[in-house]
């Protein structure tokens, strides 16, 4: 986020707005001649937040504080997407005790999509399927995306999911995922980003 100065064209005013801004500006230190205009734009730094922007830069000065890097893997891995879908939950631990908690997940513990799954896949069960949450949706097909950032878990899922057999892509890793084109399927990427915030 930046916040930049513009420039005080008095002579592009009308009689009301040039007496407004230049009480404005007297009030505020700034000039007070209305027979000529003032630029203030600090064209060099709006240039470097162009390429922060542009680089998603971690260490920019103009980064937020206050926002986490929760879709800078999804913008990295899927630059163009036709939907995206953010929820966001505040919960009383730690960044890793939140990642053990994702990390440790078993299908029991999303009881809903487990439902639905069963009620999707009716009369096509598999035999003895990982309890593990993770475990499951790799053998379902899912790709693991290692991203290297420590609060993050990330995969994709390549399919035809209209289709009763699903019609998944098995692919070996996050490269691949990025570089599939194949027309007529669909791509997902899901990411969970853990971060520590304050609560007031």
């Amino acid at each position: 986020m930046a916040i930049f100065a513009g420039a005080l064209n008095y002579q592009e005013y009308n009689p009301l707005v040039r007496w407004v801004l230049k009480k404005i500006s007297v009030n505020n230190g700034g000039p007070g001649d209305t027979s000529r205009d003032y630029e203030f734009t600090r064209w060099d730094d709006v240039g470097r937040f162009a390429k922060d922007f542009a680089n998603d830069e971690r260490e920019s000065p103009y980064r937020e504080s206050s926002v986490p890097f929760a879709t800078r893997t999804l913008n990295l891995l899927m630059p163009k997407f036709e939907q995206r879908l953010l929820q966001h939950i505040s919960v009383r631990a730690t960044p890793d005790e939140v990642g053990l908690a994702i990390n440790s997940l078993n299908r029991s513990d999303t009881w809903f999509a487990e439902f639905l799954a069963r009620v999707r896949n009716f009369g096509n069960q598999a035999v003895n399927p990982p309890t593990n949450f993770w475990q499951a949706t790799q053998a379902f097909g899912e790709t693991a995306i290692h991203t290297g950032e420590r609060h993050e878990v990330a995969g994709g899922l390549i399919g035809q999911f209209w289709k009763r057999g699903y019609g998944i892509r098995r692919l070996p890793d996050a490269e691949a995922f990025t570089d599939f084109r194949e027309p007529g399927y669909t791509k997902v990427l899901t990411n969970f980003w853990f971060a520590e915030i304050s609560l007031r």
